[in-house]
């Protein structure tokens, strides 16, 4: 059995069991975060605003492609940060600002680095909110008011509620879905959310973006939810231009391009700028006139190999770093719906099985998908989030 959280859910109720407990509230500067907090402060709820900033982006063409490459939460981090404080200001709140360097060079760049020199597809904004936006509003809420279970309130579009068998805390998605962050939060814990309050869940585009007017906030922060996720970093020319400059040249040495047959077709500046499934374009190589897809990468020789069918072409994908937000949930055999990016169409797949941590899919409906090594898979029932995990293999026909 499932029922909303009545906390903050309710004028009445929000006001009368707050009196004694301050919330902290993320301002990101943005509509979404000044809503949020407008709403908080107009039911009596005392607010503390705590701002994260993220590391400024270094002198020359380093710092110019990290700001290609990550172009709002780094390349506008002071625009944020005066934003957030005209928010604080206008709301009458105090406002906290943490800098984030030391944690963001710890906990994201090194994993996206990583990640890309693997030649895999790491969804940077689920890492930066899981691994470091997050755990630092939680830390800092608990620092600024001596309580362990300090509650934190954020923008994002997402509900939760409660299960009243077995204590978890569910994620839901937010009533407007071009404005759902559910994609992006389905890989906090349930104990985590059991300390977030995101009273932003519930509303429209249309009643968001009125209360946003009513509030005083600029219409350039009407943008979408999405919007600025879409904007960060993934396997592009860019990232990897960044990538280049970030890591010592021992990791990017030369080597070939060849068929399984050994005819050669190219050479390479380096493996990491290559990935299974990759599609090559005709300027790069000639395969008998037909598309050229990375079929094997073999980093031992150094290798990359080519064919001319995609091996991340299937219905049937192996999955790990499974997280299931209900620990006792079996749905072996069930149908989910699932997507692999936070706009994604909706697709339906069934659980075929769990084998040493890992899950095992198969797309409905005769499908057969372009996956990347890496990239996150996000399943649904009905509007509940129920399980996040990450693309490990494809999976052979049967």
């Amino acid at each position: 059995m499932i029922h909303a959280d009545p906390t903050f859910s309710k004028k009445a109720q929000l006001a009368s069991s707050s009196q004694n407990e301050k919330v902290v509230m993320a301002l990101s500067g943005g509509m979404h975060s000044g809503v949020a907090a407008s709403l908080l402060k107009n039911q009596g709820v005392a607010l503390l605003g705590v701002h994260l900033v993220f590391p400024a982006p270094k002198s020359g063409s380093l710092g110019a492609l990290t700001q290609k490459v990550l172009p709002r939460c780094v390349g506008d981090s002071q625009k944020s940060l005066e934003r957030a404080q005209v928010q604080a200001k206008k709301l009458g709140i105090p406002l906290e600002v943490v800098h984030l360097d030391s944690v963001f060079e710890e906990r994201w760049t090194d994993r996206i680095l990583h990640e890309l020199l693997e030649s895999r597809f790491p969804n940077p904004c689920m890492i930066c909110k899981s691994n470091v936006l997050l755990p630092e509003l939680l830390t800092t809420a608990a620092r600024l008011t001596g309580r362990a279970d300090a509650r934190v309130a954020t923008g994002h579009c997402v509900r939760v509620s409660d299960d009243l068998q077995s204590g978890e805390r569910v994620l839901q998605v937010g009533v407007d879905p071009l404005r759902d962050h559910s994609f992006w939060l389905s890989r906090v814990s349930s104990v985590d959310l059991k300390r977030m309050v995101f009273p932003v869940g519930e509303l429209s585009s249309k009643l968001l973006i009125r209360l946003a007017q009513e509030s005083g906030l600029s219409a350039a922060d009407h943008d979408t939810a999405q919007g600025v996720e879409a904007q960060c970093v993934g396997r592009t020319k860019e990232s990897l231009d960044w990538v280049d400059q970030m890591i010592p040249a021992s990791l990017k040495r030369p080597g070939a391009v060849r068929t399984p047959g050994g005819t050669h077709i190219n050479s390479h500046d380096g493996m990491f700028r290559h990935h299974l499934g990759q599609k090559l374009i005709s300027a790069e190589v000639s395969l008998d006139k037909q598309d050229v897809f990375v079929i094997q990468m073999d980093r031992v020789k150094n290798l990359v190999l080519v064919g001319n069918t995609s091996p991340m072409m299937s219905s049937r994908w192996i999955l790990k770093k499974a997280l299931w937000r209900r620990p006792r949930m079996n749905p072996l055999g069930e149908v989910l719906a699932f997507r692999v990016q936070s706009r994604g169409d909706l697709l339906d797949a069934k659980l075929i099985g769990f084998e040493g941590g890992a899950v095992r899919m198969e797309i409905q409906g005769n499908k057969a998908l372009s996956a990347g090594v890496g990239q996150m898979v996000v399943f649904y029932q009905g509007d509940e989030v129920v399980l996040s995990a990450e693309i490990d293999q494809i999976a052979p026909a049967v």
